[in-house]
């Protein structure tokens, strides 16, 4: 085979490995700006297929905002200090339709010594239409965006064990999620190390139990407590994997569930207060009506005097019950609440401190705290017989908080509770939480003690 055979059938093989491969060629002679473009490259380009080529033309149906891009590269790839070769990718409007398109392109330049000085005689090089590609890439990063976004929306983290090496695919989220800085690389018996007590043993029955079975997905939900001695709910989704060595991996998700942990709590707490509050009502109106009706000469005015105390129990129970109290004085919290429980001739209670404004928050604590307390002595206590006292008293302390005595006194003996019901843990656990406050109860012989201490 001559050398110009062997020219040709190269040439020919070259041609139908970028014709299979949908590769443009393209040559530019710098000596007189001439071009000569493939069929492939025209038809990338959306040329006919006698159109003359001119750097007039090419420039125009490049996309204007890559248009200096193109022209660096070729600056670099002519310059014989630089010689850039690099792939560069850039936009087209096709001649023929105005249709954008993406271009994949390539360039080497071709030097040589002309009167003492190296110049670039030639640029040759290849494009390649890569739209379809390019807009799998942006599908595929706006998909991760819109991933990204929503498990953050939902403090959420994606998270992987290798259940052999116990290795773990960390992330930003994962170790926010988990009390641990954003940058470290927590083990997995670190990771365990936030379960609560007893939660290990569980997760690992119930994982164990769903393997057993056959199943190859998990959801729990686990509590952690962190070094700080918070506590922070999760929601667990997990799914089995075979790995790729017979080894297994773990994936899943972990979602904080916290806030809605708490917000079940205090529904909880809501309904079983009401139920409390229920079965103390017709208590009260017994006690109100005995205490009413007792040594009442004149019935109209008995009746009157009681639909006045049932009223007044109305408007305690309102300011215990609603959650738009604005900021109150004490005296006003202290009258209303007791209101229902007075006589006019016979005031059983002896009050006692200075008026002052109290947040929203803490008028409502205090309003139950009192309104519990005053509902306890009507059944048991001091407000349960013509002789019992309450006295109340109250100061701000120089420390900036509000202390409430309650002492009760001359009602009938003091007998100590063997256990707690709802009421006494609804004042000891449920309105103030250290360190924002407390309520302390003695069952004295005198009579029951109690203390309110609430920092302003």
């Amino acid at each position: 085979m001559t050398a110009d055979a062997g020219r040709l059938e190269s040439e020919r093989r070259l041609e139908i490995a970028t014709r299979a491969a949908a590769i443009g060629v393209w040559d530019w002679n710098l000596s007189d700006n001439s071009f000569v473009y493939s069929d492939t490259a025209r038809q990338i380009c959306g040329f006919s297929s006698d159109q003359p080529i001119t750097l007039e033309l090419l420039r125009a149906i490049t996309h204007p905002d890559d248009l200096p891009l193109t022209s660096a590269q070729a600056r670099a790839a002519t310059d014989p200090q630089v010689r850039d070769s690099r792939v560069y990718r850039y936009r087209i409007r096709r001649a023929d339709t105005g249709e954008q398109r993406w271009i994949l392109a390539y360039g080497e330049a071709t030097f040589a010594d002309v009167e003492g000085v190296t110049r670039a005689l030639r640029y040759t090089g290849t494009i390649q239409d890569i739209t379809d590609q390019k807009r799998a890439e942006e599908a595929l990063a706006e998909s991760e965006a819109r991933l990204r976004l929503t498990v953050d929306a939902a403090q959420m983290a994606v998270w992987e064990v290798d259940v052999a090496s116990g290795a773990v695919t960390h992330s930003p989220q994962l170790n926010l999620l988990c009390g641990f800085p954003p940058d470290a690389r927590p083990t997995l018996e670190e990771f365990r190390s936030r379960y609560a007590p007893g939660e290990r043993e569980r997760l690992e029955q119930e994982s164990a139990a769903i393997r057993e079975r056959g199943g190859t997905q998990m959801q729990t939900e686990y509590r952690q407590l962190w070094p700080d001695g918070s506590e922070h709910w999760m929601l667990l989704r997990a799914a089995f994997a075979p790995g790729d060595s017979g080894s297994s991996r773990v994936l899943g998700v972990l979602i904080d569930i916290t806030d809605s942990k708490r917000a079940e709590a205090r529904t909880a707490l809501v309904a079983r207060e009401l139920q409390h509050r229920m079965k103390n009502a017709l208590t009260i109106v017994q006690t109100i009506a005995r205490q009413t009706f007792r040594d009442a000469s004149d019935p109209a005015a008995a009746v009157d005097a009681f639909i006045g105390r049932l009223q007044a129990l109305a408007a305690a129970t309102d300011i215990v019950t609603l959650n738009d109290w604005t900021d109150g004085s004490i005296c006003a919290v202290v009258e209303q609440i007791t209101l229902p429980f007075r006589d006019v001739g016979l005031d059983p209670f002896v009050t006692e401190g200075k008026d002052r404004l109290l947040p929203s928050k803490v008028a409502i604590g205090l309003g139950m705290a009192l309104h519990e307390l005053c509902t306890n002595a009507a059944k048991y206590g001091a407000l349960s017989s013509p002789e019992g006292r309450v006295r109340l008293r109250w100061e701000v302390e120089e420390a900036g908080r509000l202390s409430v005595t309650w002492q009760e006194v001359d009602g009938p003996p003091v007998v100590v509770p063997d256990r707690r019901g709802f009421g006494s843990r609804l004042l000891e656990r449920g309105l103030f939480v250290e360190p924002e406050g407390r309520v302390q109860i003695d069952f004295l012989p005198e009579g029951v003690l109690a203390r309110i201490i609430v920092n302003l």
